[in-house]
């Protein structure tokens, strides 16, 4: 089971009961366009079923693995824990781990493709958005959904700022567009 903790500093290792080191991920917390204080530390929990494990965070120098970031349409914000690289690639940005390879457009951030066991999937993902109905005799709202139209796509003005996160146990692109965030996470 991969656990995800929001830490103060990057600078701590998790230990296990028997003292053991386990392996850990740090990613960056995005705000907008800049880098949050802290990060988020990831690291896979052993558990027996029907069961519980206890895990230590402890501060400590160098012990956690910081995820490479790339940021792209947007400028590389500051981070004094995080090297980011900015690229303008046209390149699809591909995840992978053992069993899975995805790729998504370099323009949208959206999944195009999915590859399994040698098998391609191709995907089509895009947000759609619905309007509300306006009027004294409206009863559209939070318990009623009525649409005073179909869906239509979702267009927004500028590319999306699209932050690329890869590391040992888990690689992570954030698309955001200002008004709606979109996460592909694969551990």
């Amino acid at each position: 089971q991969m656990v995800s903790i929001r830490v103060d500093s990057g600078k701590v290792k998790v230990m296990s009961v028997d003292g053991a080191t386990v392996p850990s991920q740090c990613n960056p917390i995005f705000d907008g366009n800049r880098i949050a204080q802290g990060c988020d530390l990831y690291f896979e929990a052993t558990i027996p079923a029907l069961g519980l494990m206890s895990y230590k965070i402890v501060t400590s120098e160098g012990s956690t693995d910081h995820a490479t970031v790339e940021v792209r349409h947007m400028g590389a914000p500051a981070s004094s824990n995080f090297q980011i690289h900015t690229s303008d690639s046209a390149e699809s940005i591909t995840l992978a781990n053992d069993f899975y390879e995805l790729a998504l457009n370099s323009q949208t951030g959206f999944l195009s493709t999915v590859k399994y066991k040698g098998t391609m999937i191709k995907a089509d993902l895009e947000f759609l958005t619905y309007g509300v109905r306006g009027g004294e005799d409206s009863q559209s709202g939070a318990y009623l959904f009525l649409p005073p139209a179909p869906a239509s796509k979702y267009q927004p003005q500028n590319p999306p700022a699209l932050k690329i996160c890869k590391g040992p146990l888990l690689d992570e692109v954030v698309v955001d567009y200002g008004s709606v965030t979109h996460i592909v996470r694969l551990y």
